[in-house]
């Protein structure tokens, strides 16, 4: 009977609406609506990679003003 007792509270522990909330707090996204990261810009890819180093600054005003149009 008690390892009966003992298994349900660890199913409740694990099944319980609080659990999840700790998770979500925490940076777990398993139960976050619409967790998928949103896309970055193309500007926002551009900077970050200057920003890396991976473009010069003259680089990064030549593509800048592609993607702007001009």
């Amino acid at each position: 009977m008690l390892i009966w007792f003992a298994l349900l509270i660890i199913i409740f522990y694990f099944a319980s609406p609080g659990t999840k909330r700790h998770n979500i707090r925490n940076g777990s996204n398993q139960y976050r609506h619409n967790s998928s990261p949103e896309p970055d810009s193309a500007l926002e890819i551009l900077k970050k990679r200057y920003a890396t180093g991976e473009l010069t600054l003259e680089d990064y005003r030549a593509m800048a003003e592609e993607i702007r149009g001009g």
